[in-house]
């Protein structure tokens, strides 16, 4: 069984693949961390974008196994829950207004209304 544990490589991804790998160290389960990228960004870098991130926020980044997907996230990150099995998903969370949220949506808030497992969310604060 998984944690997975969907990040967008930026600010704040380190937080959200400690939180992801706590989750799973404690629990005994598998960490795959996972970034979606849109289809006109190169994989390659987004793969190495996301090694950084692991090998940054962990001091066993051999303990995570990564994954990058093309489409949307929402869709990607039910769909790799999906195939890895996973019993719990780890993403972060920004604030916004309510307002804000009507009008453009929300990754976070897609995922935790259609996911069949608990999601743990690491809220970000803005910069």
């Amino acid at each position: 069984m998984t944690v997975l544990t969907a990040i967008d490589n930026e600010s704040g991804s380190e937080e959200i693949v400690s939180e992801g790998a706590e989750l799973a160290s404690g629990l005994g389960k598998r960490l795959v961390v996972l970034s979606v990228v849109p289809s006109e960004q190169d994989v390659e870098e987004a793969e190495q974008a996301t090694e950084a991130t692991v090998d940054a926020a962990l001091e066993d980044p051999e303990m995570a196994t990564i994954s990058v997907r093309i489409g949307n996230p929402a869709h990607q990150i039910l769909s790799t829950a999906d195939d890895v099995d996973a019993d719990y998903l780890v993403l972060g969370s920004r604030k916004r207004t309510p307002v804000g949220k009507v009008l453009f949506g929300s990754v976070t808030q897609l995922v935790l209304l259609n996911s069949d497992v608990p999601v743990v969310t690491v809220t970000q604060v803005e910069e």
